[in-house]
């Protein structure tokens, strides 16, 4: 459901009305919105700075991606998506296998498009 569209309001005594929330009311929260998905178990290398997680990043162009580890007693911490090669390879180094969560904060107001989908200036 798109808290955007608007919604008709009918009743038997009042003519139809299309009834919307105000722009002011939804744009703010969609822009924090954020999703978690569980995924796992994966292989990843581990990377010298720590502070990334090698793994294909998603193709949704609005919104920011992210790896969440657990963190022995605390809350999950965020990691960086590094960019994966499309062809299968061995890794020099050990592969890691873990579990995790993707998580993709919307960030709808944030211009991530590619320029290529962007119209011409006139």
């Amino acid at each position: 459901m798109d808290p955007r569209a608007g919604v008709h309001a009918v009743s038997g005594i009042t003519p139809t009305v299309q009834v919307s929330v105000a722009p002011s009311h939804v744009e703010a929260p969609l822009d924090r919105i954020e999703a978690l998905f569980r995924f796992g178990p994966i292989m990843t290398v581990p990377n010298a700075d720590q502070k990334s997680v090698a793994f294909p990043q998603p193709s949704e162009k609005h919104g920011r991606w992210s790896w969440l580890r657990p963190a022995p007693g605390s809350a999950w911490t965020p990691y960086a998506l590094d960019p994966v090669v499309p062809e299968a390879q061995f890794p020099d180094a050990a592969v890691t296998i873990e579990d995790g969560q993707l998580r993709l904060i919307a960030g709808l107001a944030d211009d991530h498009t590619d320029p290529s989908d962007q119209e011409p200036a006139q």
